[in-house]
């Protein structure tokens, strides 16, 4: 800015520092625009996140209200058993001893049903909390694929279907939740019971792999029956998710199992994954982390010293 004098007239001169106002005024402008961009991308943000997560909230509310029905469904088939079978017994409506047995073993198994039921709702529970250290120990995996076999193996029988196992020799301890683990076993076996018996075959392999990871156990539990539908395998480990063939069925379930599986297993820090043809049959596989094998002392000296 700068005053001169002529003719006995003050004259005012401006000057911007970016040069002419013309110049001044086009960047503003430029920065004004650029602001401008930026509000509307953040708007845009907001509403993108907004309708995202207003969607995950419908979805979940479809799932809560799916859960609320077959939990309901569920639950009042063996109520409904158990109360008419209490009622005749009550009523002594029985004739003989047998019809009484009958009667029993109808509300034991109803009751048994019911137990695995909330069972299984309590260990979802218990998997959205931090699972502690303490419980795990090193387990060989032959133990536990034994014991899964031994509670599954008659309910798989009577299905008629053939068992066949194999555990890979010499296999790494895994460091688990034994419990937990067999229980994802059953309810794998569980699933052939019910989805696959039409097969008549399960087979359980337990064998060591090694990739960039490192050392793991991989539990494949593996069946000849209908198999899984592609639209139906993106979901399958989805909580309360059932597909459209399986309720159709009408066999009982709530959605949980696999998804407790799925859980579990990534808790100890390992993966599953699920593997189904055109022609039929379905693979659900366990990668659980192996324990390094200890090399004894005696054997290290011997090493050095040769």
């Amino acid at each position: 800015m700068a005053l001169s004098k002529a003719d006995g007239k003050w004259k005012l001169l401006v000057k911007h520092r970016a040069g002419s106002l013309d110049t001044a005024f086009a960047t503003f402008r430029l920065r004004t625009m650029a602001i401008s961009f930026g509000v509307l991308l953040v708007l845009a943000l907001g509403i993108t996140m907004l309708t995202v997560s207003t969607e995950r909230a419908r979805v979940l509310a479809k799932l809560q209200m799916e859960f609320a029905m077959g939990i309901s469904h569920e639950l009042r088939t063996p109520l409904t058993v158990i109360r008419v079978a209490a009622d005749n017994l009550a009523n002594g409506m029985m004739v003989n001893a047998q019809h009484t047995q009958k009667y029993g073993r109808l509300i034991g198994d109803e009751a048994h049903r019911l137990t695995d039921m909330v069972e299984q709702i309590l260990t979802f529970a218990r998997t959205q909390s931090p699972r502690r250290g303490s419980d795990l120990s090193p387990v060989a995996p032959e133990h536990i694929v034994r014991r899964a076999l031994a509670v599954c193996g008659p309910a798989l029988r009577e299905a008629g279907m053939e068992i066949e196992r194999f555990v890979d020799p010499g296999l790494p301890l895994v460091s688990v939740d034994e419990n937990l683990i067999v229980d994802c076993l059953q309810n794998l076996l569980n699933n052939a019971v019910k989805y696959a018996s039409s097969g008549g075959w399960v087979r359980v392999c337990a064998e060591a792999v090694s990739h960039r990871d490192g050392a793991f156990v991989r539990i494949t539990v593996e069946d000849r029956g209908p198999g899984i539908a592609p639209g139906d395998l993106p979901h399958i480990f989805d909580p309360f998710y059932r597909g459209e063939a399986v309720r159709s069925s009408q066999i009982p379930g709530v959605g949980l199992g696999l998804s407790l599986v799925k859980r579990i297993v990534e808790a100890h820090d390992g993966t599953i994954e699920v593997k189904s043809s055109e022609n039929g049959g379905a693979a659900f596989i366990l990668y659980l982390p192996a324990q390094p094998v200890e090399v004894p002392a005696e054997a290290e000296m011997k090493e050095v010293t040769s």
